[in-house]
């Protein structure tokens, strides 16, 4: 929120005046917030907000995926024989894109 503008300044200064007023008015919100007019930046707005969700849920699907392949390896001495040889082409498939 904009502070409040002494009376005098804005008499003193009308180009001020008009910006103050365009920028409380039209361009911020009552609580501060930039208003965004242009639709289509607001559209580019929602589909970045969109894309860094989707990057931020990839990442931390791989993260919970290589701790869990970290503590298999770990344990690997711990797993039945016939599931021992699946660990390493596991850990291969997981480093992949």
């Amino acid at each position: 929120m904009l502070p409040q503008v002494d009376a005098q300044v804005l008499r003193v200064s009308p180009d001020f005046a008009r910006l103050y007023k365009d920028i409380a008015t039209n361009k911020l919100n009552p609580d501060g917030s930039s208003r965004i007019v242009d639709t289509k930046e607001a559209k580019a707005r929602a589909v970045f907000t969109t894309q860094l969700h989707n990057a931020r849920v990839e990442l931390a699907r791989k993260s919970l995926l290589d701790e869990g392949l970290r503590h298999v390896a770990y344990s690997i001495k711990e797993l039945p024989d016939e599931v021992q040889h699946l660990h390493g082409r596991t850990h291969v498939r997981s480093d992949t894109p």
